[in-house]
């Protein structure tokens, strides 16, 4: 039997069956249910073979298992995109995963997991992602290894170790290539769906924020370059001021030619934001000069990414506080006055007094105030055409149907207005380092103009002003209104916070300075590191010198011929050289020596090759004497 298709030994099928699990377990927050089912079943199944409690598959099994598989992938992702690749890939290694037997397709297997471990990477570069890959591709390193002694009863402490001296050598061309490659943009690349992700969308309907707002889930992470503005930090993210049947949403309009730079841009910030699925880019009022590159500003000063977000991504903003100066243009005139089915509201406002802009934006404030309005983040299920019901009727709901109202209100006075949906505040981290903005900060105000500029206009602080300055979770305490509190949400001063923090700041530091470092960032590093060279360059010569002279050292005297290699040489000088093609047993047998049964114990690994040839000298001088 070739070695190549000779069944795998226990110690193999062992080491190939933890790399295997290893491999699907790092995939396990970012399959579909029905994969990590079929992963967990097929483990089940692979153990039971390791065990000789079943069989491998036959062959119409696995046919039908291939074509079972294409299907259903097929059924689920209905287009072809980075999700039903990946999907694909993790099918058919768990396939291989239970078909392995011999030695030919346990190297298959270890290097598809190699890859498909590495594949992970597309969806997560995180920190704690990125060392579980590594863990994985030692564990598919040491499984090759061990698949080259093929008469091991069990696995050595020696195998791992060479495994991880392997990887160890590789870290300094590692390091070397991550400070002075450049990171080349992908030729090719395959959409993520959006629905993998968190976030504000690019339309809002009517509790959708208050949904958002029950999960505390990272948004995005801000470290002012400079000195910070007061609070409150209102990050804008989209404009809304189209609206149809419930539905706001930004109609299709020209970039901003001009980057709108001017003297008020004065904070400069840096903001790491987390995957959304959408193109949305948030900026503290309204974007200034500088823009980040790949990305585009709208007429309505919303920043956008030439496309969605998918990954970490980090970019660095000037801008003022304050909402965008600029005119009204003649396209937007209409829109900006849109009103809704909402014949009580308008009845209303019909029989205000005409006033200046300042007076009815105050005459909406006084009303609101004098009304037993309620915030909550589970309010009734409004209609679409949700005005009337909710200023007049219920008068329950979350800041964006507070937004919404009041927009309304605004624009049957007269006033151009339109809704902002983005975050309000955020906690800055344990050292201060940087600020963290969560999905329960999710926000929506207004925005209404006087004729000369934008101002911002937040109805949230007539009806609870203590959401200004805090979170939802900081002040509605009750179980029914925080679905998914999270560890950041627990009480103050508490070791699970302390911990989340901790977590946190780790995230943050490794996006900063590893995964998302810009190229900007490499040259500096790259230069810090060649003054720091010309520095201590001739101490660090001298000390390369030294630990060369060690290696090398060490390394002549691991060449010495090893206790076994000088007992043969012995033997030949006595009784002449091994014959081609014959093994040590055949020769110990033809010089008069019985070695058989500690030749077989060494090659089974429990008979060290020292005390082989300690044996083989004690016993080849008896038989001599």
């Amino acid at each position: 039997m070739a070695v190549e298709a000779r069944p795998l030994a226990l110690p193999q099928h062992r080491a190939l069956f933890v790399a295997g699990v290893l491999t699907l377990a790092i995939w396990a927050l970012h399959m579909p249910i029905w994969v990590a089912l079929m992963a967990m079943g097929l483990a089940v199944y692979r153990r039971e073979i390791l065990h000789g409690r079943l069989s491998l598959p036959a062959p119409r099994l696995k046919a039908l298992m291939v074509v079972g598989c294409v299907v259903a992938i097929a059924a689920y992702y209905r287009e072809f995109g980075l999700e039903s690749t990946t999907t694909l890939l993790l099918c058919m290694y768990m396939l291989k995963f239970i078909e392995c037997y011999d030695r030919r397709s346990a190297r298959v297997l270890s290097l598809t997991g190699i890859y498909t471990a590495a594949a992970v990477l597309l969806f997560d570069q995180g920190m704690f992602t990125s060392f579980g890959v590594l863990l994985v591709l030692l564990a598919n390193l040491a499984a090759l290894s061990i698949l080259e002694h093929q008469s091991l009863l069990k696995i050595q402490p020696g195998l791992l170790a060479m495994t991880l001296r392997t990887a160890v050598l590789a870290v300094p061309l590692g390091a070397l290539l991550f400070v002075g490659f450049p990171r080349l943009a992908p030729i090719w690349s395959l959409p993520l769906s959006s629905d993998r992700f968190q976030g504000l969308a690019t339309d809002m309907r009517m509790g959708d924020l208050s949904n958002l707002a029950t999960q505390d889930k990272t948004a995005f992470r801000v470290t002012f370059l400079g000195d910070a503005p007061a609070p409150p930090y209102y990050w804008r993210g989209m404009t809304l001021s189209q609206y149809d049947q419930g539905r706001w949403f930004s109609p299709e309009q020209p970039n901003l030619i001009d980057n709108l730079d001017n003297d008020a841009a004065i904070y400069r910030y840096r903001v790491n934001l987390e995957p959304s699925g959408q193109p949305l880019l948030f900026s503290l009022g309204a974007p200034s000069a500088d823009l980040p590159v790949n990305t585009m500003i709208k007429q309505d000063s919303s920043l956008r990414a030439k496309s969605p977000i998918t990954a970490n991504y980090t970019y660095e903003l000037r801008s003022t506080a304050a909402p965008p100066v600029s005119e009204i243009k003649q396209y937007e005139q209409q829109a900006l006055t849109q009103l809704s089915d909402a014949p009580e509201m308008i009845a209303m406002v019909a029989g205000w007094p005409d006033e200046p802009v300042s007076a009815r934006v105050e005459r909406v404030r006084a009303w609101f105030q004098a009304q037993p309005f309620l915030y909550s983040l589970r309010p009734p299920a409004y209609a679409d055409e949700f005005v009337d019901e909710f200023l007049f009727d219920e008068q329950v709901g979350f800041c964006s149907h507070y937004a919404a109202a009041t927009t309304m209100l605004l624009r049957a006075s007269g006033i151009p207005a339109r809704i902002v949906t983005g975050y309000l505040g955020g906690k800055p981290s344990r050292d201060g380092e940087y600020w963290r903005v969560s999905q329960l900060d999710a926000h929506a105000w207004v925005e209404y103009h006087d004729g000369m500029a934008w101002h911002r206009l937040d109805p949230t602080t007539w009806i609870a002003p203590e959401r200004i300055l805090n979170s939802p979770a900081d002040f509605l305490t009750d179980s029914d209104d925080l679905l998914d509190r999270g560890a950041f949400s627990f009480a103050p001063g508490s070791w699970t916070e302390a911990l989340a923090w901790q977590l946190d700041a780790a995230r943050y530091y490794w996006l900063n300075n590893v995964a998302n470092l810009s190229e900007n960032g490499r040259t500096a590093m790259a230069s810090e590191l060649w003054a720091w060279l010309k520095q201590y360059g001739i101490g660090l010569m001298a000390g390369v010198a030294v630990l060369l002279g060690v290696i090398v050292a060490g390394w002549a005297y691991r060449q010495r011929p090893d206790p076994l290699t000088r007992a043969l040489n012995r033997l030949a000088k006595r009784h002449g050289e091994r014959r081609a093609q014959e093994t040590l047993s055949q020769y110990c047998r033809r010089i008069g020596v019985d070695m058989d049964e500690q030749i077989a114990l060494h090659y089974q690994g429990r008979l060290d090759r020292k005390a082989l040839a300690a044996t083989l000298s004690t016993r080849a001088t008896q038989s001599v004497s």
